[in-house]
């Protein structure tokens, strides 16, 4: 049930009749309004690999693959069922070469939302990174979204034997993202 200021109660049934604003809900459980006569459709830029600064072979690779992805999933399916089912891209260059608007165009093509989160919120020890992805994981696959891992190098680089709290780090990382299952995910490696 949904309470407003006003003291007007709404179940998630009731949200569908004419208001004229919704309470929102954000990750962190905060509450907001906004305005119904704001809210607009969305113009999708289905341009938007044109202006990618890229080869056009490593282009059309990337659009051939996410078109087909948005269309009909993979298809595939690991040996193991539900494994490897979403489609993720590692995208590495110096700063300024593309990575993000790559990600933006990737959103733009499929009409889908882009969420766009940086590795430092994911967390800094194995329990919260865990449980901070797998969250942001549920949220992407519920919205259907793109998501950007935003400098998530920190998780990517070759592990340590001397480290093991960043080998667990990167343990959870690469396995919340192998058994993930819907969606486009672009991550975000800045320097190389």
């Amino acid at each position: 049930m949904f309470a407003h200021s006003d003291g007007i109660c709404l179940w998630p049934q009731d949200l569908g009749y004419a208001i004229q604003r919704v309470c929102t809900f954000c990750v962190q459980y905060l509450a907001g309004e906004f305005a119904l006569a704001r809210a607009f459709d969305v113009n999708w830029n289905d341009a938007a690999f044109d202006y990618l600064v890229l080869g056009e072979k490593q282009k059309e690779l990337i659009h051939s693959l996410v078109r087909q992805h948005a269309k009909n999933g993979t298809g595939f399916d690991d040996i193991i069922k539900g494994k490897g089912q979403g489609l993720i891209g590692l995208l590495a260059g110096t700063p300024g070469c593309g990575k993000t608007l790559t990600a933006e165009a990737v959103a733009e093509v499929t009409h889908k939302p882009l969420y766009i989160l940086s590795a430092g919120e994911l967390g800094i020890t194995p329990t919260s990174l865990e449980r901070t992805l797998l969250r942001v994981l549920e949220l992407a696959q519920m919205w259907d979204a793109v998501l950007l891992l935003d400098e998530a190098e920190v998780f990517l680089a070759q592990r340590d034997i001397s480290d093991l709290q960043r080998n667990a780090l990167v343990s959870i990382f690469l396995r919340q993202l192998e058994y993930y299952q819907v969606g486009s995910h672009a991550v975000h490696q800045p320097h190389f």
